[in-house]
């Protein structure tokens, strides 16, 4: 755990999840203050999260801060008692579509720090630049930035299945079995993540399983050309194929 989670902050050292799974992981060794220190990290990246908020409590308490706990549990009761823990949808303007191009612009040259940067501000987490980074063929980028998303973040959907079109893609076969095995998870996934999974399932299962997973396709923004890209490819392969198994994708980059 401990070098996934410097991976992780390597990669993204203003990463919330991260912070949360160390105070998590820490709490579970006893290890007090470095649970205390990570809590108060994540509630600093994500103070309005109810699970931060919730393990800053959890570590106040077990570094023996009773008083500074009973605070923090009563002020996170009044805060989320009283408002929803994510902004309204509306707070959050949908970023445009040379803002998207220069975020893929940088992930095209290996620049993750700068797509990082430019992502945060258009919402976009790490996991959401993986499934960027795989879209366009950059599959060493996206394999290091699922694999830091899932030590923080074991549930993201997003991240799982990036890693498993990326290690499906290099012929990573160890790792692809132990993603797929249970199937991953998809509650959450990413529009573009789970477009790219279903071009998965095209070369391993049927054309039925592919589109049962896939089907509806999801929306991508109209300013996302490339999730809007790799929606057609997949729309064309489903419309196009009889039932039975889907013959084999072709290069990760979108046309």
């Amino acid at each position: 755990a401990t070098e996934a989670f410097a991976e992780a902050e390597a990669l993204d050292p203003e990463y919330g999840p991260l912070f949360l799974e160390r105070a998590r992981c820490a709490l579970r060794q006893r290890r007090t203050d470095a649970a205390l220190d990570a809590a108060e990290r994540a509630l600093a990246l994500d103070p309005r999260n109810p699970e931060v908020a919730a393990t800053h409590v959890d570590a106040l308490a077990a570094a023996g801060r009773q008083e500074a706990a009973e605070r923090a549990r009563t002020a996170a009761a009044l805060y989320f008692g009283a408002r929803s823990p994510s902004p309204p949808p509306s707070s959050s303007p949908l970023p445009s579509s040379h803002e998207l191009a220069d975020v893929d612009a940088a992930l095209r040259v290996g620049e993750l720090a700068h797509a990082r940067r430019l992502g945060r501000a258009l919402g976009l987490d790490l996991a959401d630049l993986g499934a960027r980074a795989a879209a366009l063929g950059q599959l060493p980028l996206a394999r290091d930035a699922a694999s830091a998303v899932l030590g923080a973040d074991p549930d993201s959907g997003t991240a799982r299945l990036v890693l498993a079109v990326v290690a499906d893609l290099t012929g990573d076969e160890d790792t692809l079995s132990s993603v797929m095995r249970p199937a991953p998870r998809t509650r959450g996934a990413s529009p573009l993540a789970r477009l790219l999974y279903a071009e998965l399932l095209a070369t391993h299962t049927t054309a039925d399983a592919a589109r049962a997973f896939i089907e509806p396709l999801p929306e991508a923004a109209s300013a996302d050309a490339l999730t809007q890209a790799v929606r057609e490819r997949v729309r064309l392969l489903l419309a196009t194929t009889l039932p039975g198994p889907l013959p084999t994708r072709a290069d990760p980059s979108p046309p």
